[in-house]
């Protein structure tokens, strides 16, 4: 709705991060159990968000959009 009501002077799009930074202070046993599984099996870096983020921003034709970087996660929900 944000898209439609803003436009044509802005673009209104998301980003949908999936599991990136582990909890402070977390043992390698918590980020396995409770990690999200993905068909990609290789978790997102903070650089993945960063890079979704600029295409997002570079391209004037694209609104109204959500970009998943969370490896396929979504997929299995």
């Amino acid at each position: 709705m944000a898209a439609l009501e803003l436009a044509p002077d802005f673009t209104v799009n998301a980003i949908a991060p999936g599991d990136v930074l582990p909890p402070n202070k977390s043992t390698s046993d918590f980020v396995e159990e409770f990690a999200m599984p993905s068909p990609l099996d290789v978790k997102p870096a903070p650089e993945n968000i960063a890079e979704a983020v600029l295409f997002l921003v570079s391209m004037g034709t694209i609104s109204g959009q959500v970009l998943y970087v969370d490896s396929g996660a979504h997929l299995l929900a």
